[in-house]
């Protein structure tokens, strides 16, 4: 089990007055348009929230693990990304900050805490809280400079060694796919569809697939998107008798 709670902070990561209900509408599929046919203005809509609750189903795959499980996820724009997964009972919980990561593995009586440092070099990956949040949202890898390059609705970024690709839907002008690359592997994000909430589009499933030390696909199926200005609660404790680890290889 504490291999599949790490997995899922893996996958959370290749991949904050409140206005909510159940995603029973239809979702808009983006990528549809001819951006070569459409003579429009090139811009970016980012996502404008001070919290966020997502509901969701998250199905993981990788060579150690296969599972779907719900999941709770709350976030704090630019400070904390706070989740628990519950089969039933709650058998796990995260919080990440833009300084470290703590994981509580109720089922094995154990937590694990770190730093971003720690937690890239077990996995192989380079990530970081601000691209974690982007992925989450359905926002850029990172803010826009004018060394980023636009071409044909696709913005190229180039940060520390790591190039992301992503394309923009010129009809609404919000990212719809995303491949990234860095020295540990291979990034490939879809939006697949974008519900209306608090007046932005948010993602409400996402694919993902990560390619390095070995392959993880991961889907979040959201089933409720709440945005709100405050009213969230990211409680999170380590108790005394877990026995608390740095985080092992993965």
């Amino acid at each position: 089990m504490s291999k599949f709670i790490l997995g899922l902070f893996l996958a959370l990561a290749m991949l904050s007055s409140c206005r909510s209900g159940r995603l029973q509408k239809k979702g808009v599929e983006l990528g549809k348009a001819d951006s070569l046919a459409l003579n429009t203005a090139f811009k970016v809509s980012r996502p404008e929230f001070k919290q966020i609750r997502f509901k969701t189903d998250a199905d993981i795959e990788s060579p150690s693990m296969s599972r779907r499980i719900p999941v709770t996820i709350h976030l704090q724009k630019d400070e904390i990304i706070w989740a628990t997964v519950s089969i039933g009972l709650e058998i796990g919980r995260l919080k990440i900050t833009p300084d470290s990561i703590q994981v509580i593995d109720r089922f094995n009586r154990r937590a694990y805490v770190g730093t971003w440092l720690d937690v890239n070099g077990a996995s192989g990956l380079d990530l970081n809280f601000q691209l974690l949040q982007s992925l989450l949202v359905g926002d850029l890898p990172f803010d826009l400079e004018e060394t980023d390059k636009v071409e044909a609705w696709n913005i190229i970024q180039e940060r520390f060694g790591r190039k992301f690709t992503t394309k923009i839907d010129p009809t609404v002008f919000k990212p719809f796919k995303i491949n990234g690359k860095d020295t540990g592997g291979e990034l490939e994000l879809n939006y697949q569809k974008f519900v209306q909430e608090k007046d932005q589009l948010l993602p409400s499933l996402i694919s993902l697939i990560w390619k390095g030390k070995s392959e993880m696909k991961l889907e979040f199926s959201h089933s409720r998107i709440e945005v709100m200005d405050s009213g969230l609660s990211f409680s999170f404790s380590i108790p005394s008798s877990y026995k608390i680890e740095r985080f092992p290889g993965l």
